[in-house]
């Protein structure tokens, strides 16, 4: 599998300070792993022939972690197999990392992803539900901030040790026009290993990718990067289309940016129908504002803000129209008031989920 070039001297600078670093301590070598991992990097570092030696021989001491990514993606298949039995196949439509792990990469293991992302037509949403509470995957209530508001665009379900999180839509509908009937209707079918599923057109899948770079104020780990190098290299003939969909669906704010950011990290993407087609999305004034006081320079950086004053300016100039920065600042402080009030109704599902949270965080430590 081809990976972007410079992949690795790009980011072992910016986590070790250097392009050859020396792994000559445990120290170093849990750093490199914490930062790689956080990344979306490590199950490629452990592959790719083109690691650094020295930086291969260290992994080799932390074999048990390489199967843990192995075993990863095994329980991720057969939740997504247990999902499907209980919810139906034409029910779904799985995006983000489970749908990457088996188009975009050679081996599943290669793609790491947290949880399973699948999409549910607002008409099927509360059957699927329903089906899984009677089948003893009841919805998991978060214990953190908007994720308490009446109607938030995503349900957490637990099925064995995998989270999957259903999703209404792909964020506050109010921040972008995404057609969803169009998404659903020029759905494809892939083989996830044994398992037939339905995921977003190769037209409709880096739109839905770009769009979640934006939702993450553009500080999406360099992981993300990599997934839409690949979508790109594989699928050169689909950028127009591409650009089509940004426009209808208004965010093209968040996928000239995201392109901005690729071209950056991976100069070697950077074709002149590539540039033609991120330049075509919007007027030359905003590209420039983008360019000068949004897009951060992400050869300088790992993932993550600098602070919330950062963070919420990106997400105002990455909506697309001044009434919808409005409607959404409107309905981000609705939201943040319902969620907290139904947060401190109810402390005990709080602590549990605090107390799982902190469980998860020492396990990914060892």
């Amino acid at each position: 599998m081809d990976l972007p070039p410079n992949l690795w001297p790009t980011f072992l600078r910016l986590a070790l300070g250097s392009e050859d670093p020396a792994i000559d301590s445990p120290e170093t070598l849990q750093r490199l792993i914490t930062l790689s991992a956080a990344e979306g990097l490590l199950a490629l570092m452990f592959a790719d022939p083109r690691t650094p030696p020295q930086v291969a021989a260290g992994l080799q001491k932390a074999n048990a972690v390489r199967m843990l990514l192995v075993e990863r993606a095994r329980l991720q298949h057969e939740a997504a197999r247990r999902f499907v039995e209980i919810a139906g196949a034409e029910e779904c439509l799985f995006f983000k990392g489970f749908d990457y792990r088996y188009r975009l990469y050679s081996r599943s293991e290669l793609r790491t992803a947290l949880d399973i992302d699948v999409y549910v037509p607002p008409r099927s949403l509360k059957k699927v539900l329903m089906s899984l509470r009677e089948a003893g995957y009841p919805p998991v209530r978060s214990g953190h901030g908007l994720m308490w508001a009446p109607g938030y665009f995503e349900i957490g379900v637990d099925v064995g040790e995998v989270r999957v999180e259903i999703h209404r839509s792909f964020g506050h509908r109010v921040r972008a026009s995404v057609d969803y009937e169009e998404l659903w209707a020029d759905r494809v079918e892939i083989n996830a290993g044994s398992l037939r599923v339905a995921c977003p057109s190769i037209a409709h899948m880096p739109v839905v990718h770009m769009l979640n770079i934006g939702k993450d104020e553009l500080a999406s780990p360099i992981g993300r990067f990599v997934d839409l190098w690949l979508m790109l290299r594989m699928h050169a003939e689909a950028i127009d289309q591409i650009a089509a969909i940004a426009k209808r669906w208004r965010v093209e704010a968040s996928v000239y940016s995201s392109l901005q950011i690729v071209m950056q990290l991976f100069p070697d993407i950077a074709t002149d129908d590539l540039r033609a087609v991120s330049e075509s999305l919007l007027r030359s004034g905003k590209r420039h504002f983008l360019d000068r006081w949004v897009i951060p320079d992400r050869t300088a950086r790992l993932s993550g803000h600098h602070g919330r004053l950062s963070q919420l300016w990106r997400k105002y100039w990455l909506t697309d129209t001044a009434v919808r920065r409005g409607a959404f600042a409107v309905y981000s402080a609705w939201l943040a008031i319902a969620a907290y009030a139904r947060e401190a109704m109810h402390p005990s599902a709080v602590d549990e989920y605090r107390a799982t949270r902190l469980g998860e965080n020492n396990l990914r430590r060892r």
